[in-house]
Protein backbone atom coordinates (compact mmCIF):
# COMPACT_ATOMS: atom_id res chain seq x y z
CA UNK A 1 0.00 0.00 0.00
CA UNK A 2 1.20 3.60 -0.93
CA UNK A 3 1.41 5.72 1.66
CA UNK A 4 1.94 9.60 1.96
CA UNK A 5 4.94 11.17 3.04
CA UNK A 6 5.29 15.21 3.91
CA UNK A 7 8.50 16.63 4.99
CA UNK A 8 9.36 20.10 6.26
CA UNK A 9 12.32 21.30 7.18
CA UNK A 10 13.76 24.79 8.48
CA UNK A 11 14.46 27.45 5.36
CA UNK A 12 18.12 27.55 6.69
CA UNK A 13 18.60 24.05 6.14
CA UNK A 14 17.28 24.07 2.75
CA UNK A 15 20.15 23.52 0.27
CA UNK A 16 21.41 20.42 2.99
CA UNK A 17 17.90 19.04 3.13
CA UNK A 18 17.56 18.66 -0.78
CA UNK A 19 21.35 17.53 -0.57
CA UNK A 20 20.13 14.17 1.66
CA UNK A 21 16.97 13.77 -0.86
CA UNK A 22 20.04 13.37 -3.32
CA UNK A 23 22.28 10.72 -0.93
CA UNK A 24 18.83 9.32 0.03
CA UNK A 25 17.61 8.44 -3.36
CA UNK A 26 14.78 10.75 -4.34
CA UNK A 27 16.45 13.00 -6.18
CA UNK A 28 17.54 16.65 -6.56
CA UNK A 29 15.20 20.08 -5.86
CA UNK A 30 12.73 17.86 -3.60
CA UNK A 31 11.72 20.70 -1.10
CA UNK A 32 9.42 22.87 -3.26
CA UNK A 33 6.59 24.76 -1.19
CA UNK A 34 7.78 27.72 0.38
CA UNK A 35 6.15 27.97 3.62
CA UNK A 36 5.50 30.26 6.81
CA UNK A 37 4.12 31.03 9.74
CA UNK A 38 0.06 30.82 9.66
CA UNK A 39 -0.25 33.66 12.42
CA UNK A 40 1.45 36.91 10.98
CA UNK A 41 1.01 40.84 11.24
CA UNK A 42 2.84 41.19 8.48
CA UNK A 43 1.08 41.33 4.70
CA UNK A 44 4.35 39.20 2.91
CA UNK A 45 4.50 35.91 4.49
CA UNK A 46 7.77 34.93 5.95
CA UNK A 47 9.48 32.14 4.22
CA UNK A 48 10.50 29.95 7.38
CA UNK A 49 10.51 26.14 6.53
CA UNK A 50 9.90 24.46 2.84
CA UNK A 51 7.49 21.16 2.56
CA UNK A 52 7.74 18.18 0.40
CA UNK A 53 4.70 15.49 -0.14
CA UNK A 54 6.23 12.30 -1.30
CA UNK A 55 2.52 10.04 -2.59
CA UNK A 56 4.77 6.84 -3.12
CA UNK A 57 6.74 6.92 -0.10
CA UNK A 58 8.63 3.89 -0.33
CA UNK A 59 8.92 1.76 2.30
CA UNK A 60 13.01 1.58 2.33
CA UNK A 61 13.03 5.51 2.02
CA UNK A 62 10.88 5.29 5.36
CA UNK A 63 12.87 2.98 6.89
CA UNK A 64 16.28 4.73 5.95
CA UNK A 65 14.54 8.30 7.07
CA UNK A 66 13.47 6.41 10.65
CA UNK A 67 16.48 5.30 11.55
CA UNK A 68 18.40 8.47 10.65
CA UNK A 69 15.50 10.21 12.56
CA UNK A 70 17.04 7.50 15.92
CA UNK A 71 20.33 8.54 15.31
CA UNK A 72 21.66 5.74 12.75
CA UNK A 73 22.60 7.09 9.61
CA UNK A 74 22.79 4.79 6.42
CA UNK A 75 26.53 4.06 5.42
CA UNK A 76 26.88 7.02 3.21
CA UNK A 77 30.16 8.72 2.32
CA UNK A 78 28.42 11.81 3.78
CA UNK A 79 32.28 13.95 3.05
CA UNK A 80 31.38 13.30 -0.97
CA UNK A 81 28.70 15.57 -0.24
CA UNK A 82 30.83 18.15 1.52
CA UNK A 83 28.92 17.50 4.85
CA UNK A 84 30.07 15.96 8.02
CA UNK A 85 27.79 12.90 10.11
CA UNK A 86 26.97 15.11 12.66
CA UNK A 87 25.67 17.86 10.09
CA UNK A 88 23.39 15.57 8.46
CA UNK A 89 22.07 14.68 11.71
CA UNK A 90 21.38 18.19 12.78
CA UNK A 91 19.56 18.66 9.57
CA UNK A 92 17.70 15.30 9.75
CA UNK A 93 16.99 15.98 13.51
CA UNK A 94 15.24 19.55 12.40
CA UNK A 95 12.97 17.92 10.09
CA UNK A 96 8.96 17.13 10.83
CA UNK A 97 8.02 13.91 9.10
CA UNK A 98 4.40 12.52 8.65
CA UNK A 99 3.40 9.49 7.73
CA UNK A 100 -0.25 9.20 6.56
CA UNK A 101 -1.06 5.16 7.92
CA UNK A 102 -4.18 5.74 5.99
CA UNK A 103 -4.75 7.68 2.79
CA UNK A 104 -6.38 10.60 2.58
CA UNK A 105 -8.62 11.12 -0.21
CA UNK A 106 -6.52 13.33 -1.72
CA UNK A 107 -2.59 14.00 -1.04
CA UNK A 108 -2.58 17.42 -0.61
CA UNK A 109 -5.19 16.87 2.29
CA UNK A 110 -2.37 15.10 4.50
CA UNK A 111 0.06 18.09 3.45
CA UNK A 112 -2.51 20.71 4.37
CA UNK A 113 -3.46 18.26 7.86
CA UNK A 114 0.84 18.68 9.32
CA UNK A 115 0.92 22.88 7.69
CA UNK A 116 -2.33 23.00 10.22
CA UNK A 117 -0.63 21.11 12.76
CA UNK A 118 2.48 23.35 12.61
CA UNK A 119 0.76 26.21 12.60
CA UNK A 120 2.37 26.87 8.70
CA UNK A 121 0.71 28.33 5.49
CA UNK A 122 1.81 27.99 1.64
CA UNK A 123 3.65 30.86 -0.10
Amino acid sequence: MKKSLVILTPAANLQAANLLGTAFGLGEQNFTVPLGPAESDSTELEITHYGMLHQASLPDFRETLYQAKEGNLPPVEWSEYGVTEEQVQAVIDALIVDVAETPYPHPSQHFQSVLNFNGLVGA
